[in-house]
This record gives C-alpha cells, structure tokens and sequence, in this order.
C-alpha cells in the first residue's frame, strides 16, 4: 500500500510569502467590494436623476434654504419669472469656451438665481457679439436646479476682478454682481438664447458608471494572485523535495 506524501511535501509556500498573500488578496477583495457598493450607489443615482429630469416642471419656491431637504431639489425642472441682469454676466470657464451665468432678479421677491444660460465659444463671450440674447423685460425661465459643488485640488482658483471663474463659488459670484445674497442653487438652462447664443442645455446627465469593470478588475487581480501563490507552493516543494532527495543520497 502506497502512502501518499505529506501536504508540506506537495505545496509549500513559506510563512512571509503565505502571509503576503494573504493580505494582498483581502485588499484586493475589498476594494473590488468596495466598487461594488459603488456601483450599487451610482446606479441608484442615475435612476434618481432620470426620475427627477422626466418630472413636469414646477415653480421653483421662493424661500429655500442651505439644509439636507435643499437637496431633494437637485436636477429638479422648475421654472421661475424675473429679468436678468446682463450687465452683471459672469464668464466660467469651460472646455474652449465659456459658460454664460447671469443674475435673474425675481418676479415674487425671492433671493436673486444664478442662471447658467448656456454655452458660447470665445468669440461670442463679448454680449456686443450676442444682442439677440441679451433678452429684456420679465421673463420666464425653464431649468434643471443644480447644486453649486465643490474645487478639486487641480482646479485654477477663481478670478472675481478679472471676471474669470473656474467653479461655482455662489457666495462669491452674488459679490461680483453686487447681490447681497442669491439662492442657494441654481439653474442650467434648457433652451438656447434667442440668436442662438448662448447655447443652452448644457447639463451632464450621462454620468460614467464603470464600477463593476473596477469591481471585477480588482477580484481577478486577488485571482490571479491566488493562483501565482499556488504555483510557487508547488513548484517550492517540488524543488525543496528534490534538494532533500540530493541531500540523503549523498
């Protein structure tokens, strides 16, 4: 009768290797679960903001306040009714052009909306190369409520004197348009300016949602080592076995 060769003759790995292992493969398993809870969180987002855009308009509400039920305001369609400031536009940044934000002064008396009016390239950022757009009189506006959002570490600061802007700084922008306050939120246009600039509408909604290619990248990284480390444990026992046969017969 035969008897089979001990486990530590067919597979060893080692202690450090064994606890290496160990660890990168509970790391990459967490960080593939991890993108999976993102997943989970991007693809309910997605489904709140196509719920939200699909809504009919309403009237955007007069008191709003900075608090947790602001928002459930988010990409919210509203319309509201004033004239717009033009003499106050702001220029922000973006791609190879700008988008064009101007003050709405509202009809009921609520706090002044910063209204994202749409797109112009850098010819027509001059309001003198627009005057079709530059719309008087009381007006009503149709728009997705936007939330003003945060720099990251690569985004240029703010130049409030030089009429330049890099991100939405309300607080900031209401001083450079000589408003005491404005609300909280505010607007992206869905329709383009009469003459055609700016170009409204300009709103992301296709946001990336590739969590589950991380997800799975990271659970076949821990494969994959997985598999090297067995591979090692075996060709390691293997040539220590033979070093031990060399060993006797000498």
């Amino acid at each position: 009768m035969m008897m089979s060769r001990p486990l530590s003759h067919r597979f060893a790995p080692g202690l450090w290797p064994s606890l290496l292992t160990l660890i990168g493969v509970l790391t990459l398993i967490a960080l593939g679960q991890w993108q999976v809870q993102r997943l989970a969180w991007k693809t309910a987002l997605l489904a709140e903001i196509e719920a939200r855009t699909s809504a009919p308009p309403v009237a955007l509400p007069k008191d709003l306040s900075a608090d947790a039920a602001l928002r459930d305001w988010r990409y919210r369609p509203v319309t509201v009714r004033g004239t717009f400031d033009h003499a106050h536009e702001l220029y922000l940044h973006q791609g190879r052009g700008f988008h064009i934000i101007t003050p709405l002064i509202r009809r009921d008396g609520g706090a002044p909306v910063l209204v994202v009016r749409g797109y112009v390239p850098g010819e027509k950022l001059l309001p003198a190369r627009r005057p079709e757009g530059l719309v008087s009189g009381l007006i009503t506006i149709e728009g997705l409520v936007r939330m003003a959002g945060e720099p990251n570490l690569f985004t240029p600061e703010n130049d409030p004197a030089g009429n330049r802007w890099y991100w939405r700084d309300l607080e900031a922008m209401a001083r450079a348009s000589g408003l005491a306050e404005v609300a909280p939120v505010y607007l992206d246009s869905l329709h383009d300016a009469p003459g055609g600039w700016p170009r409204g509408d300009t709103t992301i909604l296709a946001l990336p949602n590739n969590h589950l290619g991380y997800a799975l990248t990271w659970f076949s990284f821990a494969l994959a080592l997985l598999v090297i480390y067995i591979l090692y444990g075996l060709r390691r026992a293997k040539e220590t076995s033979k070093e031990k046969a060399k060993t006797q017969s000498g």
